[in-house]
């Protein structure tokens, strides 16, 4: 599969569902893709450049990621397709709970302090398709 046929199947299947956890897209780019998404690497974010200590999720593969890269607004403002939308405790525990994702055992982000946690914290997001 060339990048843009990837790129285009991710999309398609998060526009066909509205939104998706991470490890439900894992899932999919596991299944329908040559890509292996799993790996060591755990995904933070940076908030105005800086380090946030919040985590987005774990054990994910430098060529997953190097996908993600193309296809997320932030990192491609030009030709992203995709973005994250952070979830509270609350809609977190609903929507994972429903689709049966696993919970990252950290304590959820709520307003990261301006030079970031102290701590690891996770940030659940959906990933969800550009408007």
């Amino acid at each position: 599969m060339t990048d843009q046929e990837i790129d285009d199947l991710i999309v398609g299947h998060v526009e066909r569902f509205g939104d998706s956890t991470f490890p439900k897209l894992l899932e999919f780019v596991d299944q329908a893709t040559e890509i292996d998404p799993y790996g060591e690497i755990n995904y933070f974010v940076k908030a105005n450049g800086r380090f946030t200590n919040c985590m987005v999720w774990h054990h994910m593969s430098e060529e997953f990621l190097d996908v993600w890269d193309r296809l997320w607004i932030v990192s491609n403002p030009d030709g992203g397709r995709l973005k994250l939308h952070p979830m509270g405790a609350m809609e977190t525990m609903m929507i994972h709970g429903y689709d049966g994702s696993p919970m990252l055992n950290l304590p959820i982000a709520k307003r990261p302090p301006k030079n970031g946690y102290k701590k690891p914290r996770w940030l659940p997001c959906l990933v969800k398709p550009v408007e």
